[in-house]
C-alpha cells in the first residue's frame, strides 16, 4: 500500500504553459512522459524533457533517482526534423536580406531593449509574464558567434526567464556575417551575406512580415566588429 510520501507533484512547462501531474516517485521518466504525452495529445512532436538546471533528463531513470522530493519542475521542448532529417525550425527567411532601421523610443517597454550585437527577437508564450504574446528582445552579449539551432533551447524571455518562440534577429552597433540553410522544395539552400548596423539611435530589424517564414536546417552568426 502506497503513503503519501510516495507520491510527487511534477509541473511541466511546455510552450509557455503549465501542465501538473501527480505521480508515484517510482515511476520511470519515459512512462512519465507518456504520461505529458497523453496529457497535452502531444503524440507525433519529437520532445525533449529538462530538469531546472536545464540538464537533459535520462528516461531510463526513476524520478526518485532525480531527487527524493515532493515537487519537481521539468521544461519540454519540442524540436522539428524535415524529410532529410535534419533539426530545424521555422524562422524568418533571412535569405532575403530585407531590414528594417528601428528607431529607439522612450516609451519601449523594458523587454524591447537591445545591446550591441546579436539580438534575437520572438513570442513570450508564459501567461504570467508582462509580456505574454507580445514581440521580446533578447541579447546575446558578448557573444562573438552565434548557432540558432543548437541555441533555441537557451532562448528566454528578458522579462520572466521562460522560453520565447524565437521568429528573427536584430543587430546593434556591429559589423556581422550570417551563414544559414533552408529548405525549398527542390532540397535544402545556402545562403550567406553580411551587413553593418552603424547607427547610434536605431537598430537593424529583419521583419517577419517583409522577409516571409522558411524553415531552417542551420543558421549562424558571426560578430566581425562591434562598433
Amino acid at each position: 500500500m502506497n503513503n503519501r510520501d510516495d507520491f510527487a507533484n511534477v509541473l511541466f512547462e511546455y510552450l509557455g504553459d503549465y501542465y501538473p501531474l501527480v505521480v508515484n516517485k517510482d515511476i520511470l521518466l519515459s512512462n512519465l512522459y507518456e504520461k505529458f504525452r497523453s496529457k497535452t495529445g502531444e503524440y507525433r512532436a519529437e520532445l525533449k524533457f529538462y530538469d531546472e538546471e536545464r540538464l537533459e533528463l535520462d528516461p531510463k531513470k526513476r524520478l526518485r533517482d532525480i531527487g527524493n522530493k515532493s515537487n519537481f519542475n521539468f521544461y519540454v521542448v519540442q524540436l522539428n526534423r524535415n524529410i532529410g532529417g535534419y533539426f530545424s525550425m521555422n524562422f524568418t527567411d533571412l535569405s532575403k536580406q530585407i531590414y528594417e532601421e528601428i528607431y529607439f523610443s522612450s516609451t519601449a517597454p523594458s523587454y524591447r531593449r537591445v545591446s550591441k550585437g546579436i539580438n534575437v527577437c520572438g513570442i513570450c508564450k508564459c501567461k504570467k509574464c508582462s509580456a505574454y504574446k507580445n514581440e521580446v528582445v533578447t541579447p546575446f552579449k558578448n557573444v562573438k558567434t552565434f548557432d540558432l539551432i543548437k541555441e533555441r533551447d537557451n532562448i528566454e524571455c528578458p522579462e520572466c526567464g521562460s522560453l520565447i518562440a524565437s521568429k528573427t534577429l536584430c543587430f546593434y552597433l556591429c559589423e556581422y556575417k550570417i551563414k544559414g540553410r533552408k529548405v525549398e522544395n527542390d532540397g535544402l539552400k545556402d545562403f550567406e551575406f553580411s551587413g553593418k548596423a552603424s547607427n547610434e539611435e536605431s537598430f537593424q530589424y529583419y521583419s517577419p512580415d517583409k522577409n516571409g517564414e522558411a524553415l531552417i536546417t542551420d543558421l549562424t552568426v558571426e560578430i566581425i566588429n562591434y562598433l
